[in-house]
């Protein structure tokens, strides 16, 4: 669970777990000796429970406690990023593994000193396949001589706990719809057939079930014809209305569960069809038909079918055919899924370009859960798991029915209980019985469950805390009333001091030989507005996925170590004791810039070279009426400002351009193996007039490995993290050393890509480019030209050059390419977390006002 990422001695690591009623709470205590003769840091790392809230964390140093506090996130941030630079410490929470989060927290231990880290954190335990698990991860990373694991169970506080025994499986009618898309041609449709064939065996003999496939179109498999049903939709169908025009077509029956018909499902995956792209609206409309027509075929025969209806959704890309909206889809399958026998959708994400957010919202409306899949060697094994978490139902419409007199209840209503699981409700109540009864219907119809009476204990306020808050924030992501029910799930989790995905952990560490006790340091420095003392160090902990990455700083108040935001430029940190104004709103000094990764130096002031524009708050302005855009914070907008020489109007083009155009993958084909066919950074010389450098030099000129599309993508990761570092120069010279290019590589060229790099470099990038200068092409200037000039603005046109060589501009570098190859590499891997978080960071053309802005046709 808890390592030291650094070298240092831990005396000792003890965790403690005491659960009460399945909620279980968990104080883990390391203590760390730094017995050499300099100042060490050491990174204190625990693997979290995915579900699990941190309540408490503390540092003890030399004797003196100083503990952190749960504060709102954006107050959190702004604590941490006026103060940053003066610290010597950061942390933060971020999704690391399999449904876990991981907590980190850098310190600086001085010679022969001493520190005990104390980290709280409280989950309640969910019951599968009739267990509770309890996951303690103990990963020290050394051997530690007082290691102790504990764990004590109480019982006895107030809660309601649902777990009846005894019951039928309620037969079910299953509708697998799975992707055949392209994208899942492989290794992941093997593994995809791998558990359908698990599955399918483990389908009950009173279950029916049918299997739709979608791609460009959509396909049901039909048991009398033992082939899939192909079903071509035109262009933009009402997916609202599709039952008449289904009905025509005499699709296939639901299949009734035996052992010669499973045989006969299982023969599918020697069905060999053409995969193409991802029609999710599609397969879900014709999923929730097959729904109905079932439906409405036992009732044409006035027989009342208890079978249970569910959806097992799984998909690996995101929606390109059809309608590729998620919110737009996710509205009309939820419109489409009414009436008294809703379907359950039940979602499995397969690798990560899933969109996992729009499965979690789609199920969670449509009475399902979505699970994500990894892709890896057990693919197979977690998609036969999540399967059977749902195979079983054994009650629907569960209620559970209470007095008038309770109030704030969590959750009372359920739509399906699943054999294993477990219903837990909290809430609070006078002196009188809160439950009168459970109701629900089974196999015999509808059935009430009587209760039986528990003691109340006030250690429950907790678990009902905690329940209601993680309801909350669950309903917060698919409600149209967000806001409201955001605000509610922020009040309780300050209160009961939860760190979730909207409160953030604060805690303040002095410096060395600082003095000054914690209460000062709490109560005063904290508060204060310009947050300039140079004393303290501040360290900010968010759940956030992968948003958070340790940097390094380096400034005048000494080296520190920050932490990102998710969000660039609004990295940058700042620290000093003297304090400057951006806009209304104190920002420390820029004395002390932070870098990615990988990238140390000491910042200089370039990025307020030109000082802070007046423009400022008004672009701030423009942009909160702009839906469409991400959030930026002031730096960024200052940024913008100072490429477009203060205009106002230029600028808001130019922010509006860069995110439209900024597309990041920075782990998968072909980008990967484009880092290796040239070489693209910016040189830390300048020319002798002053304009940084930007080269371009190609590596590679074999034919087979030039992918233009993915060397875009590489230049806008080179350019956005030089953005980040704060190292702007203010004009730019672009050099193409372009030996060994050919008419072949000229013809591979793809039309769209060329626009879209064109349109960045004229329009899209936040930097002034005063010229090109393309070297060894003397024999292709023509094919060049013809090429790029209709795409290329008239003013823009004399800024091309054609030299023989740029001797005088920059030394010759040709005995240096190998290095900065390497440099620039190493730096993009390093960052690997940061343009993760880049690709938030984009235009939602769906919240647009106005119409699209289309790259490709910016030049019309």
């Amino acid at each position: 669970m808890a390592s030291l990422e650094k070298p240092l001695q831990i005396n000792s690591m003890h965790v403690k777990t005491v659960i009460s009623n399945r909620f279980a709470k968990t104080l883990i205590t390391s203590k760390v000796k730094n017995t050499k003769s300099q100042a060490e840091e050491a990174t204190f790392s625990v693997i979290l429970p995915e579900n699990a809230f941190i309540s408490e964390f503390e540092m003890e140093i030399d004797g003196k406690v100083y503990k952190a506090y749960v504060k709102e996130k954006d107050e959190a941030k702004t604590i941490y990023t006026r103060a940053v630079s003066s610290g010597l410490s950061a942390g933060h929470v971020e999704l690391n593994a399999r449904d876990s989060k991981k907590f980190t927290v850098s310190v600086n231990i001085e010679p022969s000193s001493e520190t005990i880290f104390r980290l709280t954190y409280e989950e309640l335990l969910q019951r599968q396949n009739g267990q509770y698990e309890l996951i303690i991860n103990v990963h020290p990373g050394q051997i530690v001589d007082d290691l102790c694991v504990e764990v004590l169970l109480r019982d006895g506080y107030f809660v309601h706990f649902f777990a009846p025994s005894g019951l039928q499986t309620l037969p079910k009618h299953v509708v697998f719809v799975l992707d055949h898309s392209g994208s899942m041609r492989g290794r992941k449709y093997e593994q995809l057939m791998q558990a359908m064939d698990k599955i399918l065996s483990d389908l009950n003999p009173d279950d029916l079930f049918h299997i739709v496939r979608f791609s460009d179109d959509v396909s049901v498999w039909n048991l009398e014809k033992n082939k899939f049903d192909q079903i071509r939709f035109e262009q933009m169908p009402d997916y609202e209305n599709l039952d008449t025009s289904l009905a025509e077509l005499n699709l296939g029956e639901a299949i009734q569960v035996t052992e010669d018909n499973i045989k006969k499902a299982k023969r599918i995956k020697d069905d060999d069809v053409n995969m193409g792209c991802t029609n999710i609206i599609g397969g879900l409309a014709v999923g929730l038909y097959l729904v109905r027509r079932t439906l409405q075929k036992f009732y044409e025969k006035n027989v009342a079918t208890k079978h249970q209806p569910m959806i097992i959704f799984l998909t690996d890309g995101l929606p390109n055919v059809g309608i590729s909206n998620p919110d737009e889809i996710t509205k009309i399958v939820t419109k489409i899924n009414q009436g008294t026998n809703r379907a359950a959708i039940f979602s499995m994400s397969f690798g990560e370009d899933a969109d996992k957010n729009f499965l979690k919202k789609l199920s969670a409306q449509n009475l399902g859960f979505s699970r994500h899949i990894y892709e890896a060697a057990d693919a197979a094994l977690q998609l036969q798991n999540f399967y059977r978490t749902v195979s079983s139902p054994l009650l629907r419409d569960v209620r559970f029915k209470y007095v008038d007199k309770v109030s704030e209840v969590t959750r009372i209503d359920f739509p399906i209980f699943f054999l294993g699981s477990e219903f837990v409700i909290a809430g609070r109540c006078g002196d009188t019985r809160p439950l009168r009864h459970v109701e629900a219907f089974c196999t015999n119809g509808c059935i009430e469950f009587e209760t039986d009476e528990t003691e109340s204990d006030v250690s429950l306020e907790r678990l009902w805390a905690y329940l209601t808050v993680k309801q909350l924030l669950d309903e917060a992501e698919t409600s149209e009333n967000r806001t409201e029910l955001t605000k509610k799930a922020l009040s309780l989790a300050l209160k009961y001091s939860f760190v979730t995905s909207v409160t953030s952990l604060v805690v303040v560490k002095p410096q060395q030989n600082d003095s000054v006790g914690y209460e000062n340091a709490a109560k005063t420095n904290i508060q204060s507005p310009q947050f300039g003392s140079p004393n303290y160090g501040f360290c900010y902990f968010s759940p956030r996925r992968r948003i958070m990455k340790k940097m390094s700083v380096s400034g005048g108040g000494g080296p520190a170590v920050g932490t990102t935001f998710g969000s660039s430029p609004s990295a940058v940190t700042f620290g000093s004791s003297n304090t400057g104004t951006f806009g209304s709103s104190p920002f420390a000094s820029p004395s002390a810039f932070c870098s990615f990764p990988g990238t140390t130096f000491v910042a200089n002031n370039s990025l307020f070279q030109f000082g802070i524009n007046q423009a400022v708050p008004d672009l701030n302005n423009w942009l909160s009426t702009q839906p469409h855009l991400p959030r930026i914070n002031s730096v960024q907008v200052n940024l913008f400002l100072q490429c477009c020489d203060g205009n106002e109007e230029r600028a808001k083009n130019l922010i509006d351009s860069y995110f439209t155009v900024r597309t990041l993958d920075v782990t998968k084909s072909p980008l990967k193996e484009s880092l290796d066919v040239a070489l693209i950074t910016f040189l830390s010389e300048k020319t002798p007039t002053g304009e940084g450098i930007i080269l371009v030099k190609l590596l590679d000129p074999n034919l087979d490995n030039f992918n233009f599309a993915a060397m875009v993508k590489y230049f806008d990761m080179v350019c956005t993290l030089h953005l980040n570092q704060a190292q702007v120069s203010g004009e730019y010279l672009m050099i193409l050393d372009l030996e060994g290019l050919t008419v072949n590589h000229l013809s591979k060229l793809v039309e769209t890509s060329l626009k879209k790099f064109l349109w960045y470099v004229q329009e899209a990038i936040p930097l002034k480019i005063k010229g090109i200068h393309c070297l060894h092409v003397d024999s292709l200037i023509d094919d060049i030209m013809a090429l790029i000039k209709p795409l290329i603005k008239s003013e823009n046109v004399f800024k091309l050059y054609f030299p023989s060589s740029v001797q005088g501009l920059i030394k010759d570098l040709s005995a240096e390419y190998g290095g900065l190859h390497d440099e620039i590499k190493k730096k993009l891997r390093d960052n690997f977390w940061f343009f993760e978080t880049e690709q938030m960071q984009r235009v939602d053309e769906t919240k647009r006002l106005g119409p699209p802005k289309i790259t490709i046709d910016a030049f019309n």
